[in-house]
C-alpha cells in the first residue's frame, strides 16, 4: 500500500505526523509526503503515481490532501484506473477495491456540488448576520494597498507585464490605479495624438 501526506506550508508539521500515523495504521509501508499548497504538490502526486504498480493500492486520509477539485480527482482516478490500482480515502471510507467504493467515486461530483453549496449557503447566512449587525466590512482590497508601488514602477518606464509580475497583482487592477490616477488616459490620449 502507498499512502500519500500533504500539509500547507502554514500548518503545523503535527498535522503532517498525524495523517502519516493514520496511514500506517491502514497498512501503508511506502510513504509520499509533501508540505506544499495543492499546486506545488504535483510533482510528488506524479511521482508517486510512476511509482505505482498494477495492485498496488494508494491511500490518503482525506480528498484535500490530493485535489482542491473533484475535476482533479477524476483525472487520478483515470490514471489509477488504466494503471490498475486501487484508491481509499479513509476519511469518507472509499475504497475502490469493493463495488460500493466503485459506486461511490462515480459519486464524488454530486458530492463535491452539494458541499459547495452548503459551503455557499453558510458564508451567504454569515455574511448576512454580520450585515445586520453593521459589522460586514467586506473584502479587503488587495490592489488597491499596492497603488503607490504600481505608480511608482509606471512612472520607471517599467512595463504592465512586467508591474504585474513584481507586484503580484493581474492586469485589469494595474489598469484600473492608471486609470483612476490619470495616468492610462493620458498615455493612451498622447498615442492617438502621434
Amino acid at each position: 500500500m502507498i499512502g500519500f501526506a500533504r500539509i500547507a506550508p502554514s500548518q503545523p508539521l503535527e498535522m503532517l505526523d498525524l495523517q502519516l500515523r493514520n496511514l500506517e495504521a491502514a497498512g501503508v509501508t511506502k510513504f509520499f509526503s509533501v508540505i506544499a499548497d495543492i499546486a506545488g504538490s504535483s510533482e510528488t502526486i506524479k511521482n508517486m503515481l510512476d511509482f505505482s504498480r498494477e495492485e498496488d493500492v494508494i491511500v490518503i486520509t482525506s480528498l484535500d490532501r490530493l485535489v482542491a477539485n473533484v475535476r482533479a480527482i477524476c483525472e487520478i482516478c483515470d490514471v489509477m484506473t488504466r494503471k490498475g490500482i486501487a484508491f481509499q480515502v479513509i476519511e469518507i471510507g472509499l475504497d475502490t477495491r469493493t463495488p460500493d467504493g466503485k459506486g461511490m467515486l462515480r459519486f464524488l461530483p454530486i458530492l463535491d456540488d452539494l458541499r459547495r453549496i452548503t459551503f455557499i449557503e453558510a458564508q451567504r447566512t454569515g455574511i448576512d448576520a454580520a450585515r445586520s449587525a453593521d459589522k460586514y466590512k467586506g473584502r479587503k482590497p488587495t490592489a488597491r494597498a499596492k497603488t503607490p508601488d504600481v505608480l511608482n514602477a509606471y512612472r520607471l518606464g517599467r512595463t504592465i507585464a512586467q508591474i504585474t509580475r513584481d507586484i503580484g497583482i493581474g492586469r485589469a487592477s494595474v489598469y484600473r490605479i492608471l486609470e483612476t490616477n490619470g495616468l492610462w488616459a493620458k498615455r493612451v490620449a498622447d498615442s492617438n495624438t502621434l
